[in-house]
């Protein structure tokens, strides 16, 4: 009898190699789950709490991630430099944008400088060089991932009234892409009133006074980085036995979240040999034809039993007659024939050699029989 033990494995690693050892309510809304950007940053010039939120509907709102920065900001009237260091505040999360990674807010830096001509102060420009790290940062946020990665960033920024800012820029980001930016910023100020917000004529140049009273300028969405998530493998085989020489059927489940693209089974060359779809999860073996019995009266002991084999031991006395049951023996076991073990119980000329002792497999153990008494 051939007994092939069940397995149940779990590896992780790449995720193309297995190897197999052988032993609706009508609601006119979709239901999507927002995600809530906090970035708190704390700048010599004044404080600020941002929040970003993706549309929709839902009936619960995820904090996803957390971001902290610090900065600071030299200025002399119409000039400005200003600088910012960002880090995450939460750790790795399964990315709802990118398959199979986590996702956190990117440590990264940007410096700034932004200028305005005091005679034409409607008009302002600014440049930006920025800085992020990690193997798989998207800095850009339009889905490339890049090692590293740097932009630098130009825009003209148009204030027609005091309440209402215009800005026009572009971005490089190098391998990470490029893209054209516009918006609209709405700089309402409490306690002054609205005509004079909507007047061109109190559009002025900025002061130290109206400086101190400014955000730092920084970036305000979060940059985020990626991780590819640990691949996980799962393989199970259920156990089979059989005869020598019979037919038998192996069959392996494996789950994987990435695509198989190799199948290998592995154990003993004996029964390998015998498998005849070396590359495929279900395949039939043909197990070893090995002896019934084995005796090796020279040096009483055999190797590569197959397990449920009956062990015979047999003496010749004198005139090669045949006295095997005038003694007792001990049967035992050995790995290299240097050390032997003896087994518990098996003191008889028969012994019906198991799949495992004391939980360790038998299969191409050294089988050896001693006479201990008559």
């Amino acid at each position: 009898m051939v007994c092939i033990a069940p397995v149940t494995k779990e590896a992780s690693g790449p995720a193309s190699h297995a190897t197999i050892p052988a032993t609706s309510s009508g609601f006119p809304c979709r239901l999507i789950a927002m995600k809530l950007y906090i970035s708190s940053f704390i700048g010599p010039s004044s404080g600020l709490m941002s929040v970003s939120m993706g549309p929709g509907c839902t009936t619960f709102i995820v904090i996803s991630h957390l971001r902290g920065g610090v900065g600071g900001e030299v200025y002399k009237d119409s000039l400005a430099f200003s600088g910012n260091y960002y880090f995450p505040l939460t750790g790795w999360k399964t990315s709802a944008a990118h398959e199979f990674h986590d996702e956190r807010p990117a440590y990264g830096f940007d410096l700034r400088t932004k200028g305005m001509f005091p005679d034409f102060p409607w008009f302002s420009g600014e440049l930006t060089y920025e800085q992020y790290y990690g193997d798989k940062v998207d800095l850009l946020g339009n889905g490339t991932l890049s090692r590293n990665p740097r932009a630098a960033d130009a825009a003209l920024v148009w204030n027609p009234v005091p309440l209402l800012e215009v800005r026009a820029g572009y971005r490089d980001a190098g391998n990470g892409g490029s893209q054209a930016e516009g918006g609209l910023r709405v700089n309402y100020s409490f306690g002054t009133p609205l005509p004079e917000q909507l007047d061109y004529r109190n559009v002025g140049a900025p002061s130290n006074t109206t400086n101190r009273r400014a955000f730092v300028d920084r970036n305000y969405d979060i940059v985020m980085a990626y991780r590819e998530q640990a691949s996980k493998i799962r393989i199970t085989a259920m156990p089979v036995s059989g005869l020598s020489g019979t037919l038998v059927t192996l069959m392996a489940t494996v789950d994987s979240r990435y695509p198989i693209e190799k199948v290998e089974w592995s154990g003993d060359a004996e029964l390998i040999a015998g498998l005849q779809l070396q590359g495929s999860l279900g395949s039939d073996l043909i197990l070893p034809q090995l002896s019934l019995t084995a005796t090796d009266e020279a040096t009483g002991s055999v190797t590569a039993p197959v397990v449920g084999t009956e062990m015979r031991a047999r003496t010749l006395c004198i005139n090669n007659m045949d006295c095997t049951d005038a003694f007792n023996y001990q049967w035992e076991i050995s790995d290299e024939m240097k050390s032997w073990k003896s087994v518990p119980g098996a003191t008889k000329a028969t012994w019906l050699l198991p799949y495992s002792l004391n939980g360790e497999s038998l299969q191409n153990k050294y089988i050896r029989v001693r006479i201990i008494s008559d």
